[in-house]
């Protein structure tokens, strides 16, 4: 879409002059245009065992951090990708662009259940060993990952991806109400 004029500066290419304008001023003045490009958007959501304590409710959190995300993305026209995640790729959702969209989205993310151990680097990489266009990559997760998350980062960042990384945390996860000698239980290797 025609955005501007601005003048002709050496080096500019000359399929932008506008020679009209040349022909009535003598100078050289160049059209801008601006080009929308939709963005890629990828929405990872950890469903992992402990994602899964407190009754859910981190998870729940974490599928409404979500569907908030696509909707604003859905909005912007840009392209949804939703990929839930623990060991590996657990259910991938395809890109979806248009606002209507945002049902599928939201039927998706009711079907996803806590299961399995966090492996995020290995989701990361097999995910993006397809080759995806650049964009914004979200990690939606309580990053309890036995591999560590840095791993999963490393991945997103060598793939020159825009990372933003959402922590969901329990209370309980912040400040444990533990007194005297106790037992610890990891949620996901039992």
């Amino acid at each position: 879409e025609f955005a501007d004029y601005r003048g002709y500066v050496p080096g500019d290419d000359f399929r932008a002059v506008d020679w009209r304008a040349y022909m009535r001023l003598d100078r050289l003045i160049l059209r801008l245009f601006e080009e929308e490009t939709d963005l890629p958007i990828y929405l990872f959501v950890d469903a992992s065992r402990s994602m899964g304590t407190d009754g859910g409710k981190k998870l729940d959190y974490a599928k409404k951090v979500a569907a908030a995300l696509a909707y604003i993305g859905l909005s912007n026209l840009d392209r949804v990708n939703l990929v839930v995640f623990a060991e590996g790729i657990i259910e991938e959702l395809p890109a979806q662009r248009a606002k209507g969209q945002i049902f599928s989205i939201l039927r998706f993310l009711s079907r996803v259940q806590a299961s399995h151990e966090t492996n995020a680097g290995e989701a990361f990489h097999r995910f993006f060993t397809a080759k995806r266009r650049r964009g914004m990559t979200v990690a939606i997760s309580d990053f309890f990952d036995p591999h560590g998350a840095t791993k999963a980062f490393d991945i997103v960042r060598y793939r020159r991806q825009d990372l933003l990384a959402v922590h969901v945390a329990s209370p309980q996860d912040m400040s444990p109400r533990l007194n005297g000698e106790v037992t610890l239980i990891d949620s996901e290797t039992r």
